[in-house]
């Protein structure tokens, strides 16, 4: 009876031990289960900040891009605008038909203000950009008058020379004004363009770095 009562203790205790090495184990298990869903979430936490991060990157190169080129095509406006300017004085001063000239000035101004406003949505370089938007501000305070011109400004007579019309008189003093202040202040308004299309290509470079860079320790 007594070795019969020790092999049943025996037997009770192997018994716990195997109880206890199954839980051991059943609860390493869940821990390694945990680590490994810890990890998993980690990780796709991690490259989802890396997509988002490349996402808006992408989205300032492309606006940087978009910004450059219209920087780059308003390069040769402030040259051109006076160019036309001098050409719509010197149909003024001969007397001779204008309405040419001025629909290819009023083309290039329209033309200046598309590209201004795709460079101004960009976001690059605000204060830059409000110093070259305030020059071109003072060209429309110039340019207004001649471009918004729609009246007459000859008056035709069989017996005399054309003349100036009142309101084509003033049309041709406006052309004159604009015109001077083109030449005076050509040079200035290209050299702020310029200035801000090397800002443009310069962080758009550096984005581009940025991108290549993240991209590469994402992977």
């Amino acid at each position: 009876e007594s070795a019969s009562r020790s092999r049943h203790v025996a037997l009770r205790a192997a018994q716990g031990n195997t109880d206890k090495r199954r839980i051991s184990r059943s609860r390493s298990e869940r821990r390694g289960q945990l680590v490994t869903a810890a990890i998993g979430v980690a990780l796709t936490l991690g490259m989802g900040l890396v997509l988002l991060s490349g996402y808006r990157l992408v989205t300032h190169i492309r606006s940087s891009v978009n910004a450059l080129q219209a920087a780059s095509a308003l390069e040769s406006y402030p040259e051109e605008i006076s160019g036309r300017l001098s050409a719509l004085c010197d149909r003024l001063e001969t007397r001779a038909d204008s309405g040419q000239a001025l629909a290819e000035l009023q083309n290039t101004v329209r033309r200046f203000d598309r590209d201004f406003e795709q460079l101004s949505d960009s976001g690059n370089d605000p204060q830059q950009l409000a110093r070259a938007l305030q020059q071109w501000h003072q060209y429309r305070h110039v340019i207004d008058p001649v471009v918004s011109f729609t009246g007459q400004p000859y008056v035709n007579s069989v017996t005399a020379e054309t003349t100036f019309s009142p309101e084509g008189r003033e049309y041709y003093a406006a052309a004159e004004r604009a015109h001077e202040f083109a030449v005076d202040n050509t040079k200035a308004l290209q050299t702020q363009i310029i200035n801000l299309a090397a800002t443009i290509l310069h962080t758009s470079s550096d984005a581009a770095l940025r991108l290549r860079t993240l991209l590469f320790g994402g992977v």
